[in-house]
């Protein structure tokens, strides 16, 4: 008897709550909260968290650029991933868009891609977030 291919994760499900960028001395990092949800009776609070492989000390550095990046394992890739079905997933983050900041505030665009076939619960899911992040410094 084969095994019937994986479902469609809904992608309504993943919804930005709220997120901050971390910049000042160390790497920028970015971390987005989702709004709680269940999936297969499984209650899921998460955090996105991505450290961002790129030379920005300051919001000027940021401004209304969009970075790209490559897939794991290619060199460069951001690191993520999200806590399901009991084990992790990873996360493809692809790019990240950033707006003009706006008081303690930026508006970002992450593109990527839930690999949840690697641990074979569902499709991949590529998707689009945006969000206002609050800055944070360090």
């Amino acid at each position: 008897m084969s095994k019937s291919p994986p479902a469609e994760f809904p992608a309504d499900l993943i919804r930005p709550r709220s997120g901050s960028l971390f910049i000042g001395d160390r790497q920028p990092g970015v971390s987005v909260e989702l709004i709680p949800f269940t999936i297969d009776g499984e209650a899921v609070e998460q955090t996105l968290d991505f450290i961002l492989e790129i030379s920005a000390t300051d919001l000027k550095d940021l401004a209304g650029r969009k970075f790209e990046f490559p897939s794991n394992p290619e060199d460069g890739y951001v690191e993520g991933s999200i806590y399901i079905w009991s084990v992790h997933n990873p996360i493809d983050l692809h790019s990240i868009t950033f707006g003009d900041p706006h008081d303690d505030e930026v508006s970002v665009t992450l593109d990527m891609t839930f690999v949840f076939e690697f641990e074979g619960e569902r499709k991949n899911l590529r998707t689009t977030l945006s969000v206002d992040l609050c800055i944070e410094r360090e």
